[in-house]
C-alpha cells in the first residue's frame, strides 16, 4: 500500500514537472521567435 502511494506520487509530480517544463520551453520559443 506504502509503495503503491509513494508510486503514484512519484507519477503525479514527475507529471507536474513535465507539465511546467513544457510550459517553459514553449514560453522560450515564443521569445525567440
Amino acid at each position: 500500500m506504502l509503495l503503491l502511494l509513494a508510486l503514484y506520487c512519484g507519477i503525479f509530480f514527475a507529471f507536474k514537472w513535465y507539465c511546467s517544463f513544457r510550459d517553459y520551453i514553449v514560453n522560450l520559443l515564443q521569445i525567440l521567435l
